[in-house]
């Protein structure tokens, strides 16, 4: 594995990835990033058993190949660099990658790619796209109303539902509510509902551009995890994937909460 590419770029998608490598792991390989060579970029991911993201860069690769890296004594190096084209190469048989970049170089330690969870990468069957802007504004609007502790797991959640052209965000703690109906590009031709960790959905709100680009949604045909991933459209290589572990669980009727009739109404 040889390749070149900005100091910047690299950075960038390392800062986006290291959001998903958990503090504390029982398994060594999760604490570090996987970087492998992918249709002539760089491929970097990470993986908390609950949250995975993935990351493009580009670069001009000389050796195909794929590594883990340590995720903070990578980024830690990388973000030190002044900038320029970062050089790596790749011992296979120590697992070490040398990286090079003006006067400064070191030498990481890694492990085998092959003990990197595997990541979805599509789903089969109906996907959906909404504006990353709006995408972003929902979940800001409606994932803080979420609870923050495990004691009832469908309450850590947000119910996103697909019906017709709307993606509604609901959330709820058990003292608080939050609804938030958004458009969609496309609209649906069945109702879906999907309970996603309020985490996945805060962490993807913070990665995403604050464009009108879309963002493509799709569940696994299992529905047990969820992808968001960018540039929609099945086919094409994204510059983003963020896949999620779904809520087992039923979420409270949140409709019958809400009072339909109001004798008082303030407007600010």
């Amino acid at each position: 594995m040889r390749l070149t590419c900005s100091q910047r770029a690299l950075a960038e998608g390392l800062a986006v990835v290291e959001r998903a490598v958990p503090t504390k792991s029982p398994l060594p390989v999760l604490s570090n990033i996987l970087m492998a060579t992918e249709e002539g970029r760089l491929k970097l991911a990470s993986n908390n058993l609950e949250m995975a993201i993935t990351t493009w860069v580009p670069a001009e690769i000389a050796e195909e190949g794929a590594v883990t890296l340590p995720a903070r004594l990578l980024g830690d190096f990388v973000s030190s660099l002044g900038g320029g084209d970062v050089q790596m190469g790749l011992k296979p048989a120590t697992k070490t990658m040398n990286l090079k970049c003006g006067r400064y170089e070191a030498n990481i330690n890694g492990i085998d790619a092959d003990d990197f969870p595997a990541i979805p990468t599509a789903a089969e069957g109906t996907s959906w796209r909404v504006s990353a802007r709006v995408l972003r504004l929902g979940i800001a609007q409606a994932a803080f109303a979420a609870a923050t502790d495990e004691t009832r797991p469908v309450l850590s959640g947000v119910l996103l539902t697909l019906e017709g052209d709307q993606l509604t965000l609901a959330a709820a703690d058990g003292f608080r509510l939050a609804v938030r109906s958004v458009p969609l590009m496309d609209p649906v031709t069945e109702k879906l509902s999907l309970l996603v960790p309020s985490r996945t959905l805060i962490e993807l709100a913070r990665v995403l551009d604050d464009t009108d680009d879309a963002v493509e949604i799709a569940a696994t045909p299992n529905q047990n995890q969820i992808l968001f991933r960018t540039p929609a459209g099945l086919g094409q290589t994204p510059n983003l994937l963020v896949v999620s572990r779904l809520i087992e669980g039923q979420f409270p009727d949140y409709q019958r909460i809400i009072p339909q009739g109001f004798q008082t109404r303030m407007v600010l």
